[in-house]
């Protein structure tokens, strides 16, 4: 999770592979940087809403 400039908290996902390695003990990356953010937001949105109906069928179930 990173925050914006503007402040703003945003999920980011980073592929890298190592392309080169320096004599000086440096290396050198080449990657991507995936912003991630709706994904986390819907993964949220799932658990949450996953937790309500277990509740709901807990409560359900006990007037059975």
């Amino acid at each position: 999770k990173i925050k914006t400039k503007s402040g703003l908290l945003k999920w980011i996902e980073v592929k890298a592979n190592i392309q080169k390695k320096i004599l000086n003990g440096s290396v050198l990356w080449n990657g991507t940087f995936y912003d991630i953010t709706s994904r986390k937001i819907n993964e949220e949105i799932l658990r949450v809403t996953a937790n309500e109906l277990e509740d709901f069928i807990d409560f359900f179930i006990e007037f059975l």
